[in-house]
This record gives structure tokens, sequence and C-alpha cells, in this order.
């Protein structure tokens, strides 16, 4: 958006309606992705996998947890600026940590170090799912850099233990591409999707057309999946 508000200005130097047009059209972009009702239209068909429940957990009879890094939060000043697990690896490591406890199964967490960090992502999941859950982590898959290789490590790991049916817990908007790569990989995938954003009743009031933050975020994480989704279409 603001790419085109700037090509609108170059532009507008020498063909001036050319370049307000251009201007006006990114700032309605940015407008609308910055509302309640479009970033919820753009998510939504993202969260196609419906929340698992404590019933389905035990019936599904899958023999590990896989947890997929969801970022960190480099060199937090209150842990002595070391890496942390981000808001959302929170989220999942605290979904995996009741899903174990419901379904009693081992836990595999799943992270490298993208940029060469210091501690690994899974190595982060497992400190919390350890010292702040009470829950062992029995496997560290501290090599992946992307979904993909999430997927492909963590079956190098868990096929030496005979296992193949997981319950896979990432955020639900990003479980689409992750079912599809641990498939791939060899799996026979449980989603358990933590981290819902969409409403789920389909009415909308004046705030909804209101830009915030908070929906200029949602957007963005609809559009960075669509963008993996169609990547990894192409890559993989």
């Amino acid at each position: 958006m603001l790419f085109s508000m700037g090509l609108g200005l170059g532009v507008g130097r020498r063909w001036p309606r050319a370049g307000r047009t251009v201007c006006v059209l990114g700032l309605l972009v940015l407008y609308a992705l910055s509302t309640d009702i479009v970033a919820t239209a753009l998510i939504q068909p993202l969260e196609r996998y419906p929340p698992v429940t404590s019933t389905q957990l035990v019936r599904m009879n899958a023999q590990a947890i896989v947890v997929m890094g969801g970022g960190r939060y480099p060199a937090a000043p209150e842990y002595g600026n070391t890496d942390a697990a981000s808001p959302a690896s929170l989220a999942r490591v605290r979904f995996a940590s009741h899903i174990a406890k419901v379904a009693r199964l081992p836990i595999l967490v799943t992270g490298g170090r993208v940029y060469g960090e210091a501690i690994s992502e899974a190595q982060a999941l497992a400190e919390v799912l350890s010292e702040d859950f009470g829950q062992p982590v029995r496997w560290l898959e501290e090599r992946a850099r992307n979904s993909a290789e999430n997927a492909r490590y963590s079956y190098a790991l868990l096929r030496r233990e005979g296992i193949r049916r997981i319950i896979l817990v990432t955020h639900a908007y990003h479980m689409p591409r992750s079912v599809r790569m641990f498939e791939q990989a060899g799996f026979e995938v449980v989603p358990a999707g933590t981290g819902y954003t969409r409403s789920g009743n389909g009415h909308y009031g004046v705030l909804a057309f209101l830009p915030s933050m908070n929906a200029f975020s949602m957007s963005g994480r609809a559009l960075h999946e669509y963008l993996g989704q169609a990547w990894y279409a192409l890559r993989y």
C-alpha cells in the first residue's frame, strides 16, 4: 500500500490525475485492511479446521503431539536479555500442554535457529512447557527454519519410534499449510488449532468498519499465509 502511494506520488509529477488515482486506491486498500470486517473475511477461510474437543483427542488414537514454533521474543530484558518464546509460541505450548494432559501423549517441539540465534525455537518452547506448565518434552527438533522443514525433520525423528499419527498444534490460520506439509512428509495428522480469530456470528456493528491496528495485524497474518501457500505450492 505504501509502495502504491509512493508510486502515485512519482507518477503524479508527470500525470497528476493518474498519480492521485493510485494514491487514493492505496489509501482505500490500507483502510479496508484495517477494518475488522475485511480482516475477518480474509482470515476466516484459512481457519477451516474446527477446534478439536477433548473427546476427539482421546478417540483419535494419536501417538504423539507435535508443536510448531511460532517465533521468538528476542533479547527479552525481563529474562536477562535472553531469547524467549513469542506470544504466538506461548499460545501454542499452552494448548499443547492441555492436550498432553487430556490425551496423555509425549510431546515433540520443532523450530530451529532461523537467523543463527543462540538458542533454537524448540528449546525456548521446551523450557516454557517444562518450567511453566510442568510438562516434559520428549523430543526437540532444532534444525527447521520453515514449515516444510518442521514437517520433514520431525518425521525423521519420530519414524525411528514408529510414530506416524500425530496431533499437530499450530495457529488455526496456519493449519492448512502445516497439515499439507506434515502429510506430505509421511504423517497422519490430527489438526489441533489454537488462536482462532474469526468472529463466527456474521453480525457486524459500526465498530467493524472503523480502522484498528488489531484488524490490520490480522489482515497481515492472513495475507502472509496466502502468500506462503502460493509459494509452497510452487516450491514443494
